[in-house]
């Protein structure tokens, strides 16, 4: 098993085509939908009733909170310290506090915590028995860790996924599970049997949000558009990626 870093997010966007095929959760949806805080305009420059379920999914959201308000290492007592600085769907920022706000609005609209709803909607039924979030003192398998700095982090130690970060970072995956999710992903909709989603919602997950600056990439829900190649790239720190053909699926 090895950590996928921020790949991670693409598992966000098989539950939410997954979702969107039962009308749980549109991506047209406003957040406020599902979560109160964005019911209300909120103190930043923009009005938090306008972002929509698609622009937390793909950076677009403006979402900030003021400096010093709040340490992420700590689940959030409430949301309305968020505030939009930039017009909802404008401005790409690649973003944590999106990211959190994506697993919460998902959780709502679930009525399960995100982890759950993963497993019992993506995970389970595509077999993935290696694909796992793991927590400290919980491995339950052994996990290659992900090295920031190797001088500065000795080689026993590990980085674990926390609660309130399981869309953005945390899966810990083999290549075979990895090369079957993503099988699943350039299909119909349905593989092996089992429909996961409307093959005309997965192109809503690859429509063009942004460019990525690095390397003039564009960004969907949630990973990296190739469409000239006709790929999809699932990127991560610590050099993980996996960059999966999709022959077809602008067109």
């Amino acid at each position: 098993m090895f950590t996928i870093a921020s790949a991670t997010k693409s598992y966000a966007a098989a539950l939410l085509l997954n979702l969107q095929k039962d009308g749980l959760l549109w991506l047209n949806d406003p957040v406020g939908k599902f979560l109160p805080a964005f019911r209300t305009r909120g103190a930043g420059l923009f009005d938090r009733r306008e972002v929509l379920a698609r622009h937390i999914a793909s950076h677009t959201s403006g979402s900030s909170i003021p400096k010093g308000k709040y340490e992420w290492s700590d689940t959030p007592p409430d949301l309305e310290w968020v505030q939009i600085d930039t017009p909802p769907g404008g401005v790409w920022d690649y973003s944590s506090i999106g990211m959190h706000l994506l697993q919460r609005t998902i959780e709502a609209a679930k009525g399960k915590d995100y982890q759950t709803a993963l497993r019992e909607r993506i995970l389970d039924p595509l077999g993935l028995k290696g694909t796992r979030f793991v927590f400290d003192g919980d491995s339950g398998l052994p996990v290659l860790p992900r090295r920031i700095d190797t001088e500065r982090d000795p080689p026993e130690v590990y980085y674990w996924a926390h609660e309130q970060h399981l869309v953005g970072v945390g899966i810990y995956t083999t290549d075979r599970d990895l090369n079957r999710f993503c099988q699943m992903m350039i299909s119909d909709g349905t593989f092996d049997g089992h429909l996961y989603f409307n093959s005309e919602a997965r192109k809503l997950v690859w429509v063009q949000h942004s460019i990525r600056p690095s390397d003039q990439g564009k960004y969907g829900i949630p990973w990296w558009l190739f469409p000239e190649e006709g790929i999809y790239v699932m990127s991560g720190a610590g050099r993980s990626l996996s960059a999966v053909s999709a022959e077809g699926a602008w067109s």
